[in-house]
């Protein structure tokens, strides 16, 4: 079992609802699901009786095997915390993930720049496993996590005790169509004019829906249907350099929400003709960290940022 599972299991027990663990731990209901009947098809016993009216109970085995999986959990935790301990005596190593996928919010141009005025750093880019909402979970093992967030989202993330965040741009999605394609001959796009257009997606290790980038989906899908269409999706798990080439080869149309450093001649970058929606390019990371490779990343990052710093 991984450590997500684990941790869902947990959750559950505390909880003794399916829900309220998912909300605990910022996933669908389903996901937190699929992550106990993991754990328990390895063990081989049920954990818990689900019930339909009087909530989640645990299975006499259960009982019996859940003080040796909290122990697991508190082994976990101990040897992240150590791990993270060493690294941050490392004052030329940085470690940093992206919820959306790497790549995909435009930080590889941020890390390529950082890398260029520091050439004695290295900087190792972490898939993220999990698709994690913002929180501790998702930096356990890396020093920094990017990720989109919306104005009230960040407003809260900011009254966190453990976690700082460093808001970097306010982020528009764009399309990126074939030079060529009807819909790309002026300054913008109308959704409107692609609703027969296939749009391309980079799902997060399985169903998007259940990612941190499912809110983006969903706020696309939300903006497609205020113009009375669905769109065909297409969930392609390659990197962005790869989808943006079979955008190229006129193999559909990708959302976007940053601004990539090189696009090719046959590809067109545009916004779209209304206002639908926007998120807030964000960086957070723990403020117990005191490794000298993050601290000079978040004075580099601070003087690229556009957004307003709070005082």
């Amino acid at each position: 079992m991984d450590r997500i599972e684990l941790e869902s299991v947990l959750a559950v027990d505390d909880c003794l609802s399916f829900s309220e663990a998912a909300h605990q731990l910022s996933f669908s209901q389903s996901a937190i699901s699929k992550h106990v009947s993991a754990v328990e098809d390895e063990l081989g016993v049920k954990l818990f009786n689900r019930k339909t009216h009087s909530g989640v109970s645990r299975t006499e085995s259960g009982e019996a095997l859940m003080p040796e999986l909290r122990a697991c959990s508190d082994a976990y935790k101990a040897l992240f915390a150590h791990a993270d301990a060493l690294r941050q005596k490392d004052d030329d190593h940085l470690r940093v993930s992206c919820h959306a996928g790497i790549g995909s919010l435009g930080e590889d141009d941020l890390i390529t720049d950082f890398c260029s005025l520091h050439p004695g750093m290295r900087v190792d880019q972490i898939v993220d496993q999990h698709g994690l909402l913002p929180g501790k979970s998702s930096l356990e093992g890396v020093d920094l996590v990017f990720t989109l967030m919306s104005a009230d989202d960040l407003f809260k993330f900011r009254k966190n005790r453990e976690l700082d965040v460093l808001p970097l741009g306010e982020c528009v999605p764009r399309v990126l169509l074939p030079r060529s394609h009807p819909a790309a001959q002026g300054d913008t796009v109308d959704l409107k004019a692609l609703k027969d257009e296939t749009f391309l997606f980079r799902p997060i290790h399985g169903d998007v829906k259940e990612g941190s980038d499912g809110k983006q989906l969903q706020l696309f899908l939300s903006a497609c249907g205020s113009e009375g269409f669905t769109p065909d999706i297409r969930f392609v798990q390659l990197r962005s350099a790869t989808v943006i080439n079979m955008v190229s080869a006129g193999l559909g149309a990708l959302l976007l929400m940053h601004q990539p450093a090189v696009l090719p001649d046959s590809a067109v970058l545009l916004p779209f003709s209304k206002s639908y929606y926007s998120s807030i390019l964000c960086a957070y990371y723990y403020k117990t960290n005191a490794s000298p490779a993050l601290k000079s990343f978040l004075r580099f990052l601070r003087e690229r940022s556009t957004y307003p710093q709070m005082q």
